[in-house]
């Protein structure tokens, strides 16, 4: 009897220590744009297709892809959530991206020359740009499904602003490029009871890859500080 006691209480109290995790990690981080002057433009998402799309991680193989309709649904989500914070956001359109690469000073291709010259032309001092790498839809529904949603995103903050503009009072300076990355395959609790937070905030269901897109989102939001 003693036995069984003590093999019941090692899960419960493992789901304990989890939801105990999960609830540390629910603390808020600053949001250092709120009611700066910076104007702050978002790009819609775009999805990196070759290696010289990138500016930071990789192109997985064989690579999920989203249709235009799925990215357009990626950019009115994500300009919902923006949009509830006290920030000078411009929201750009999708017809003024990059057509062709820039070089940069070494004369080679370069997303970062590239994506620094489009939101120097939009005029904004901030760019908030989200890469979607992979996209994995559901097959199945919210109760049970044959494969899951994942999804492999980042989301950027290029500082267009110079040296001097950049610089931090207590020295040192803002880094022109600021990544958030989230990438997510849904599980099943039983196999990771360390996604106990995940499960209790998908309700027990299992999402659509744009549901997991919209946790990228959240995530970006709180370390970006936008």
């Amino acid at each position: 009897m003693r036995f069984r006691i003590c093999s019941l209480m090692f899960p419960l109290l493992s789901l304990l220590l989890c939801i105990g995790l999960w609830a540390c990690q629910k603390s808020v981080a600053p949001h250092p744009l709120e009611h700066s002057a910076l104007t702050v433009g978002v790009a819609p998402f775009v999805q990196p297709l070759t290696r010289v799309d990138l500016l930071a991680g990789f192109i997985p193989d064989p690579q999920g892809r989203a249709t235009p309709e799925q990215l357009a649904a990626l950019d009115s989500m994500f300009e919902k959530k923006l949009r509830s914070r006290a920030v000078n956001f411009r929201f750009l359109s999708r017809t003024g991206l990059p057509s062709v690469p820039v070089l940069d000073e070494q004369g080679r291709r370069s997303a970062l020359a590239t994506w620094l010259d489009y939101a120097r032309r939009q005029k904004v001092d901030l760019l908030v740009l989200p890469m979607l790498l992979d996209w994995q839809e559901r097959q199945g529904g919210d109760m049970g499904v044959t494969s899951p949603a994942a999804v492999s995103m980042d989301v950027f903050l290029l500082d267009t602003r110079d040296a001097s503009a950049r610089a931090l009072p207590g020295g040192g300076e803002i880094p022109v490029v600021q990544r958030s990355h989230y990438a997510e395959t849904q599980e099943a609790l039983a196999s990771n009871l360390l996604g106990i937070g995940e499960f209790f905030k998908r309700k027990g269901k299992w999402v659509t890859a744009e549901a997991l897109c919209g946790e990228g989102m959240d995530k970006a939001v709180l370390e970006l500080g936008l």
